[in-house]
């Protein structure tokens, strides 16, 4: 016999893998399966280098299941290719898919209802079919792959849950002011109070606010806003009735109004970036991680596939910068790519809109009395970002006798920085006029400055204009900022000029230097100057020492001079903390204002109260104040703190004394009905609630300890944990005879998968009963029923006494 024809081929000759480079080009292009025939009488494989052209008509066909491995690294799926007559080994779309490479264009070739397509179609390719271990193993260049991409940004995850209800906040001060005049104590005492109501449910939220004084100045009692607001996160929209405030655009002015306002509202997806950010791109050979710093800071690590990946929307801050990609392979090796970039958050990203329309009448009078509106008027303003690099703006005006429109827009200059402007024209009743503006902005962690520009003519108006009102006819305004290295600081210097038709000029510079001391000592030093044409100038000059005493304490120091006399002011404070606790301010002055301050706060999960007093020259002040709120949800009411965002109810399954977190900082505990208020959760985010398992008794068992939960705008939602009440106790199990039944046995609860095993005296020990129990005791072949009926009020652990198991003997 001969041996060696009997051993496996691949065990006599070794694989061989052939490119165009060992047997020339033309041979393998025009004699592929002649070559792969004669090596396959000797017991070798081939593999041919990839080449684009279109191969010939194949009639004899096998299909291979074969793993495969690709650059070194096995793929999770194995996949189906077949053999053509000629040698050559071709792959169906989906493998391709898997492979994520492009598929070649070529004609493909059909086989059992899909369409494959020669491995050797896809230019750079190699194969190498191991028959021993019927593994596929292919080489293939990166940039053979389709390109992978990462992207940062994020969207909402969830539909906002919104249960009807509803809330009310207070905020309480009353001050009694002691003034010595001529000999003579003079007291005053004042009262006031704002007020504010709010429903919401699942189309939307109305508040309104209220200011009670006394005395009054016109009217004791005033309505400050009211107004209906229903936002759409899938729109990024937001539609708003009553009183509002309109977009001011890049040259327009903001004027509180009542009417309709619709607009874009992307705060509805927190995690939408609305500004142009940088891309990264790299390539990888083998598969790798991608560690992304931006200005040195790791932002993002992330595993790729081999092949050209870009990763997008890198979270950057505004202004220039560098992103450095650092791309590790499987074997160590680190290829570092390092990229420039300038952010501007005034640009918009290239397709994305931004709007606001308003109609309706100006609001007058604004804290002095309740319904006061004048003019009705229409407003839009439309930005669109029509690049990366531009984004155009346009904003018209119109009401009785006056319409007011412009355009505008913002470059990027990515060597510069981000320039703007605008350019406006209005109608009024004093005639026509224009407005121009134009600056320039340049933000990095170096030198940072900016120049601005704004000009206008004497008749130009726009909505907020008062009849006879004072209008600008010039106003620039410069800003330069740089790190001092020699000083150890950073230094910024800034100017506004502003002139008024009709109106001495005025101007403003001022100078600020700043720098860390040490760990917690912080130093600042100023200095202002003011001229006003016509009269003397002004200045101030100072200095400020701030450190950090821990526990939520801080000191500072201050000294200032100006024309008038000097000022030393000694200020130490403890803010409040986050849950319940106290703080406290005490300030002195012992310049030219000769004034003592000293205040205490005490918060707790139902408010937040102040006591403070105060004295000046002759005038002393003592106050108290008060803030705090209610919430309304499902039928009951919750005292809390100020409801300034969004809360949840929280039910631990009627349990008193649960602790309870929101991501993970105590927010407060479970009252006498096992409920808890949660405040100041972000609206249309997942905000992570959980309990304290140890606060729960024994009997009580909780499937989850955490819920995430979305609200909407200063809304409320209701959320119950899945805690329930579980009874267990030790049952005796005997036999008829009397004896214990045999241990080993099995006990079995309707409607449970669990099996419970009888120990020595036939005890079993069973959790989670209910009120009524059908147990199933089975011991080898045999098997009896028990009903078992818990005792009104158990203990945790009772003792269930003893039961017969009738028809089993051991």
């Amino acid at each position: 016999m001969d041996t060696q024809r009997d051993r496996p081929i691949s065990s006599v000759l070794p694989d061989v893998a052939i490119g165009a480079n060992q047997v020339g080009e033309e041979m393998l292009a025009n004699r592929p399966g002649h070559l792969c025939a004669a090596l396959a009488l000797l017991g070798m494989t081939c593999s041919f280098a990839g080449h684009a052209q279109t191969p010939p008509p194949f009639s004899g066909k096998a299909e291979l299941l074969l793993a495969v491995r690709i650059n070194g690294a096995a793929q999770p799926d194995s996949e189906r290719i077949i053999s053509l007559n000629n040698g050559r080994l071709a792959a169906n779309a989906e493998a391709l898919q898997h492979w994520r490479l492009r598929i070649p264009a070529v004609t493909p070739i059909p086989f059992e209802g899909q369409s494959y397509y020669p491995l050797d179609a896809i230019p750079g390719l190699r194969y190498q079919l191991d028959q021993a271990t019927q593994e596929l193993q292919v080489t293939i260049p990166p940039a053979a792959f389709l390109p992978s991409g990462i992207s940062e940004a994020t969207a909402l995850q969830r539909a906002p849950s919104v249960s009807p209800g509803g809330f009310f906040n207070y905020d309480l001060l009353t001050q009694r002011n002691s003034v010595i005049q001529t000999g003579t104590q003079i007291s005053t005492q004042t009262s006031n109070a704002l007020l504010e109501a709010g429903v919401f449910n699942q189309q939307g939220v109305g508040t309104s606010t209220f200011l009670w004084q006394n005395p009054a100045t016109p009217q004791h009692f005033t309505r400050l806003e009211t107004a209906w607001t229903r936002d759409d996160p899938w729109a990024m929209s937001r539609f708003q009735a009553g009183d509002n405030i309109t977009s001011a655009g890049t040259w327009g002015r903001a004027v509180r109004f009542g009417g309709l306002q619709s607009r874009s509202n992307f705060d509805t997806q927190p995690g939408f970036i609305t500004f142009p950010q940088p891309g990264v791109a790299g390539i990888a050979t083998l598969p790798s991680t991608v560690d992304v710093y931006v200005n040195n800071a790791r932002h993002l690590s992330q595993g790729v596939q081999p092949g050209p990946f870009e990763i997008n929307n890198v979270p950057v801050i505004n202004g220039a910068g560098d992103v450095q990609l650092v791309v590790t392979d499987l074997l160590g090796r680190q290829q570092v790519i390092t990229e420039h970039y300038y952010a501007s958050r005034s640009l918009l990203r290239e397709g994305l809109s931004d709007y606001s329309y308003e109609a309706g009448v100006v609001r007058t009078d604004y804290g002095l009395y309740s319904n006061h509106y004048g003019q009705s008027f229409g407003a839009a303003t439309y930005r669109h970002g029509v690049s990366d690099r531009f984004t155009s703006e346009l904003r018209a005006e119109a009401m009785s006798g006056q319409q007011t429109a412009g355009l505008g827009g913002f470059y990027l200059w990515p060597a510069i920085g981000t320039a703007q402007a605008a350019l406006a024209a209005s109608h009024g009743p004093d005639g026509k006029g224009a407005l121009l503006m134009a600056g320039i902005e340049h933000v990095s962690q170096g030198v940072s400055w900016s120049v601005q520009e704004q000009g206008g003519s004497r008749r130009f108006t726009e909505l907020g204009w008062v009849t006879n009102g004072i209008r600008p006819r010039r106003i620039q305004s410069l800003f330069l900022g740089f790190p001092v290295a020699w000083l150890g600081g950073s230094l910024s210097l800034s100017g506004v000029s502003q002139q008024y038709w009709g109106q001495a000029s005025t101007q403003l510079g001022s100078i600020n230097y700043g720098r860390s001391l040490s760990r917690d000592f912080f130093f600042t030093a100023y200095g202002t100057r003011s001229t006003t044409s016509g009269a003397a100038p002004s200045y101030l000059i100072g200095f400020t020492i701030s450190t950090y005493l821990g526990d939520r304490t801080s000191a500072s120091l201050q000294a200032n001079r100006q024309k008038a006399g000097g000022d030393g002011i000694l200020q130490v404070q403890k803010n409040l903390p986050e849950g319940d606790g106290f703080g406290y301010r005490m300030m002195a002055d012992q310049g030219l204002n000769k004034r003592q301050e000293a205040d205490g706060s005490w918060q707790t999960g139902i408010g937040a109260y102040n006591a403070g007093v105060s004295h000046q020259a002759n005038i002393s002040s003592a106050r108290l104040g008060a803030s705090g709120g209610m919430a309304f949800l499902g039928g009951t009411g919750f005292l809390s703190r100020r409801i300034d965002d969004s809360f949840v109810i929280v039910n631990a399954g009627g349990y008193p004394g649960v602790r309870v977190y929101n991501e993970n900082r105590l927010a407060g505990a479970t009252d006498s009905q096992g409920k808890a208020l949660i405040p100041h959760l972000l609206p249309y985010q997942q905000n992570h609630i959980s309990l304290e398992e140890g606060d729960l008794p024994i009997e009580a068992q909780l499937d989850t300890r955490e819920l995430l939960i979305t609200p909407a705008l200063r809304s409320g939602a209701y959320a119950e944990f899945p805690v329930r009440t579980v009874h267990g106790g030790t049952l005796t199990i005997v036999l008829e005879d009397g004896s214990y039944f045999p241990v080993g046995g099995k006990v079995v609860i309707l409607d449970q998968d669990e099996e419970y095993p009888v120990g020595q005296h036939g005890e079993v020990f069973l959790p989670n009963l209910g009120k009524t129990n059908r147990l199933f005791v089975v011991w080898e072949h045999q098997s009896c029923e028990i009903i078992l009926d818990l005792p009104p009020n158990p203990p945790p652990l009772a003792d269930l006494g003893r039961r017969t198991c009738r028809g089993v003997k051991p």
